[in-house]
């Protein structure tokens, strides 16, 4: 029986997934939400969040609040690495 269920479930993906009509995936979409309990709900409501036809480095590290390395911390991890080889040789070990 779970077996069944699941096959279902997969089939419902699949035939969903290739779906071309924004409207008819909307309607898809507020089937499912009207369906689900509440707390199902806001959790699928947090997964349905648009998709962004451009990216932009700049807002997703706005977003994510991106300060970059920490230059202090980064300086002792370089000397306490105590390379010595000239950045040419290093560098060409990169394409060995």
């Amino acid at each position: 029986m779970v077996a069944a269920l699941d096959s279902r479930k997969v089939r419902l993906i699949n035939a969903i997934s290739q779906l071309d009509n924004v409207n008819l995936v909307e309607k898809v979409e507020q089937l499912l939400l009207a369906e689900l309990a509440p707390a199902q709900n806001k959790a699928l409501e947090a997964l349905l969040q648009p998709i962004v036809e451009k990216t932009d480095l700049n807002e997703i590290l706005k977003e994510q609040h991106y300060t970059g390395p920490n230059r202090k911390r980064f300086g002792k991890f370089v000397k306490a690495l105590n390379i010595e080889e000239p950045i040419e040789q290093l560098m060409a070990q990169l394409t060995k």
